[in-house]
């Protein structure tokens, strides 16, 4: 418990002093990438401190028929189920049409969080498939969330 106190007051601390812009493809508990690091390494290597994720939404999503051009929100929920609070430590996506959004502070033991991104379909004619790739501090340590669609030409 003091060591995961230590690793969420840092993260604090951190984020209270930190500067600079944000990377919307590895965001963690804080915006500062070098800081941001060493937090998720830490978290990942505590496996005293692993929790549990469930999906509560499918990991693997079809958004039907779109035109090119939309830009489509989407989201994956979760629900930390393990005893420790759960921490995303990176989030990235599979090429620049998607950005993903993370929850940006650990969650608590029994709540939920969710993983949001943004899909641009411009240049995505056809069937595209893609994903986002979610890692965390639980024992599988990586996840990989799908979504799928058929865009249309306007």
């Amino acid at each position: 418990m003091k060591a995961l106190s230590l690793l969420v007051l840092s993260a604090i601390c951190a984020a209270a002093i930190s500067c600079g812009s944000q990377d919307k493809t590895a965001v963690g508990v804080n915006d500062n990438n070098t800081n941001k690091d060493s937090i998720a390494n830490a978290a990942m290597a505590d496996t005293a401190n692993y929790s549990s994720i469930e999906w509560i939404d499918s990991t693997d999503q079809n958004l039907g028929t779109i035109k090119e051009g939309q830009v489509v929100d989407l989201s994956w929920r979760f629900k930390n189920v393990g005893t420790k609070p759960l921490i995303i430590t990176h989030v990235s996506a599979g090429c620049g049409c998607t950005v993903p959004d993370p929850p940006k502070e650990p969650i608590a033991p029994g709540k939920e969080g969710k993983i949001e991104a943004k899909f641009n379909t411009s240049g995505q004619t056809g069937n595209p498939m893609k994903s986002v790739i979610v890692r965390a501090n639980t024992k599988q340590q990586e996840y990989q969330l799908n979504f799928s669609a058929q865009v249309t030409k306007q």
